[in-house]
């Protein structure tokens, strides 16, 4: 296992208005990270203990609450369970995979990766339609190395973090030793 192998990453990108609800990038994306031994967070299937596990719902449930104007309650009802959760997911990770398309529109999204980037987390981002369709306001914000316009660019980027002898941190990656923390609480206590 490689640098990643531990840490844990949040999948940010499009719900609401992607025809697959999001999902399928997300399952695609999860698949490539576990052999890496990265741990992921997936907002389509929550992983929160005592939370909504059913993002679908909540999203058919705001629209109704929508057509039926009774928008004075959707942030009281929701707004903890999906953008609170969501946050601290953000809060929780060692890094983000970020997804955009052009044509989905979006705004948690934004709002987790620039919270992601003002906590100086790794944020890496996506763009369907090709790195030189990325709002010019992410190329002021996240490091220019870590956009990419496909997969096969994001799945070298991982490999080189993951495994290349040295990076360049960017001022964003920290990588634990967990076999230290492990060998180190072992021999003050005990085995695990």
């Amino acid at each position: 296992m490689g640098r990643l192998a531990g840490s844990t990453c949040y999948l940010v990108g499009p719900m609401d208005a992607a025809h697959d609800g999001g999902e399928g990038w997300r399952k695609e994306q999860t698949l490539k990270l576990r052999q890496r031994g990265v741990l992921v967070i997936d907002p389509c299937n929550k992983p929160m203990i005592g939370g909504s596990r059913d993002e679908l719902s909540g999203r058919l449930d705001i629209n109704q609450m929508k057509v039926e104007g009774r928008f004075d309650e959707i942030r009281s009802k929701y707004g903890e369970e999906i953008r609170g959760q969501d946050l601290n997911y953000v809060d929780v990770s060692t890094f983000i995979l970020a997804h955009f398309n052009a044509h989905v529109p979006t705004c948690g999204s934004y709002e987790e990766v620039f919270w992601a980037n003002r906590c100086k987390k790794p944020v890496i981002v996506h763009y369907e339609q090709g790195k030189e369709y990325i709002p010019n306001w992410m190329f002021l914000t996240f490091p220019e190395k870590m956009m990419f316009g496909n997969w096969n660019d994001v799945d070298s980027y991982l490999e080189y973090i993951d495994n290349a002898p040295e990076v360049d941190s960017l001022g964003r990656w920290k990588f634990i030793d967990w076999a230290r923390i492990i060998r180190d609480t072992e021999r003050v206590y005990g085995p695990l």
